[in-house]
């Protein structure tokens, strides 16, 4: 994500604050674990990020390059767009959700 790269430390705060575990964390704590989110200590220590019950098909890596926009590389112009596309209908059938609860399920049809 771009803004990682940017700024990672107010990034893991971010997330640390929206798991709520602000209380538990002091300061020191979050400036000792910022390393472990930097690509090439997660590059360095690739076994701790794969699958345990699975494999992953084809070689796939799950860190490559580290380079932001990398997907353009490994995805056509068409697979981009069916990505894109069904993220926005997967986050808005979430939105739906939160807003409508169970009810969603009978706004499908105008959503697609």
């Amino acid at each position: 994500h771009p803004l990682w790269s940017k700024d990672l430390p107010k990034c893991v705060e971010n997330i640390i604050a929206f798991l709520e575990l602000d209380d538990l964390l002091t300061k020191e704590d979050v400036k000792d674990i910022i390393p472990s989110f930097e690509f090439d200590h997660m590059k360095n220590h690739l076994h701790k990020f794969q699958p345990k019950s699975v494999t992953w098909k084809n070689d796939f890596r799950f860190l490559r390059r580290g380079c932001i926009g990398d997907y353009k590389n490994q995805l056509t112009h068409d697979k981009v767009i069916l990505f894109k596309h069904e993220l926005r209908n997967r986050r808005l059938h979430q939105e739906l959700s939160i807003i409508f609860g169970d009810n969603v399920c009978s706004l499908e049809k105008f959503t697609t």
